[in-house]
């Protein structure tokens, strides 16, 4: 855990079971709920057993699978999400990170209103059930090269504010808020939704990595009480040391600013 000007955080990272051996030193960790939707029962049973607090889970749809147009398949869709709420609800996930940029996108000959409306439609109903079994849906707004909908925190609140539904929470990832120009400055103005944050370099490296200003991240959260953990989302091949990371993110926070 790392605490910053009074406010205690859990730190996790994101990676695959097969890379979980690196991660010990985390407080938690964060799936990829595609990968946890290829095990059976024998393997939820062996990754709780294993796997130290599988809090978080992202990657909630595998990029064949679309939620926007015409030939939508809402039944194969709705299946699919309470499958995985199931097995995370099973593994004591609590939040289900919704990006999925190639599953929310919608091509030219349908409209952004149109694709909002039916992206919401189905949000709703995912988060129906989640409500059911105590998880929590984080919309994740993505660079404009991952997804062509839900791209800046305003956006992303906005469309948050509309579902009106209190399993429906918003989440900032460093990476994608620096792609669109997201300020952390502005992250007061997403108080009310704002619940996970995802941390990484410009390059989606491993905090600590190149000359960047991550503090600046953890002053826009400092008064966000909702946000009380914070996963390192970076391009990991398994081979890296993610304990540096966590090492450094503790360094800066004790001091206050950047080293």
């Amino acid at each position: 855990m790392i605490t910053y000007r009074n406010k205690t955080y859990k730190i996790g990272i994101c990676c695959s079971s097969e890379n979980y051996k690196n991660a010990l030193e985390f407080d938690y960790v964060e799936l990829p709920m595609t990968e946890i939707m290829q095990w059976d029962i024998n393997q939820l049973e062996n990754a709780k057993k294993t796997i130290k607090n599988i809090l978080i889970a992202n990657k909630l749809f595998s990029s064949n699978m679309q939620l926007i147009g015409n030939n939508v398949n809402e039944e194969k869709i709705m299946k699919y999400a309470q499958e995985a709420i199931l097995k995370a609800n099973y593994l004591g996930i609590k939040i289900i990170v919704f990006g999925s940029g190639r599953s929310r996108s919608y091509s030219c000959d349908h409209s952004k209103i149109a694709a909002l409306k039916q992206l919401m439609f189905f949000i709703c109903k995912i988060a129906d059930f989640a409500k059911q079994n105590k998880i929590l849906i984080a919309i994740e707004p993505l660079a404009r090269e991952t997804s062509n909908i839900l791209n800046t925190l305003q956006e992303s609140y906005d469309f948050i504010e509309n579902c009106n539904h209190s399993s429906v929470k918003l989440m900032g990832d460093v990476y994608h808020m620096k792609k669109v120009g997201d300020n952390p400055k502005d992250l007061l103005k997403y108080k009310k939704h704002l619940l996970h944050f995802h941390l990484c370099t410009s390059e989606r490296g491993l905090p600590g990595t190149i000359g960047e200003n991550e503090i600046e991240y953890f002053d826009g959260l400092r008064v966000i009480d909702s946000v009380r953990t914070i996963s390192i989302e970076a391009n990991l091949t398994g081979s890296e040391d993610y304990s540096s990371a966590l090492n450094y993110l503790k360094k800066i926070t004790q001091g206050g600013q950047k080293l």
